[in-house]
């Protein structure tokens, strides 16, 4: 698929089970834990042959230990321009759920001003003021 110059277009979805089959050549499904080594080198192998920019979505568990360790892993790939989105940063009182226990948000606020030279957070992602991820769109500078 060529659109304006642009090289083909991939996604990648890592899940620890296989939910649904994708037709679509495009989209590439790894099976298995997203913090597996396995996971990690997949990815960045499918980065390294398709180039272009690169935006990753962390949507997994929500437990602040994983999601520190996605953080960790995943944030590499990011490319100038493009997003870091942590997903349901809502969660633990953020406003909901406030009995969840640490989670997304706790992990972001734990992460972000070691890498606040990286990333900067987009506040326009959350300009109707709903949102489940606040504070959660991470643009690379």
């Amino acid at each position: 698929m060529q659109m304006s110059g642009i090289k083909e277009k991939m996604v990648v979805t890592i899940d620890i089970e296989q939910m649904i089959t994708f037709r679509e050549p495009q989209i590439t499904q790894i099976i298995g834990k997203s913090t597996h080594p396995d996971a990690v080198y997949t990815c960045m192998n499918i980065i390294k042959q398709l180039g272009g920019p690169v935006m990753v979505i962390l949507d997994s568990g929500h437990s602040k230990e994983n999601v520190l360790a996605e953080l960790d892993l995943y944030a590499k790939f990011v490319t100038s321009g493009s997003y870091l989105i942590v997903e349901d940063t809502n969660l633990n009182g953020n406003p909901v759920l406030p009995e969840y226990g640490e989670g997304p948000r706790e992990a972001l606020d734990e992460w972000f001003p070691l890498h606040m030279d990286e990333f900067e957070v987009d506040k326009q992602c959350e300009q109707f003021m709903i949102t489940f991820n606040p504070s959660g769109y991470l643009r690379r500078k």
